[in-house]
């Protein structure tokens, strides 16, 4: 299918949040798209509850794990703070 192409493409790092009892996307789906991603650099991270039942902790590490990732240094903006700008001329 067109959707399991599209997700073979995907070759970024992920991090993948699963709600166990997600309504909107079955966890059986959810698993699978998983499988499907073209990357190798993926970890899944699953919670229990709903679709917005995510917990806060896992909100605050999808952030920790974005300013890795984009190259979080000393000018990744935190949450809520705006990114530091760059004086260089």
């Amino acid at each position: 299918s067109a959707f399991a192409r599209a997700a073979r493409q995907v070759t970024i790092s992920v991090l993948y949040l699963q709600q166990w009892d997600d309504e909107l996307f079955p966890r059986k789906e959810g698993l699978a798209l998983f499988d499907l991603l073209g990357t190798r650099d993926k970890t899944m991270h699953v919670n229990l509850g709903g679709h917005i039942q995510l917990p806060r902790a896992e909100v605050e590490n999808a952030a920790q794990f974005l300013r890795r990732r984009l190259g979080g240094g000393s000018g990744a903006a935190e949450p809520g703070r705006p990114a530091a700008q760059s004086t260089q001329e």
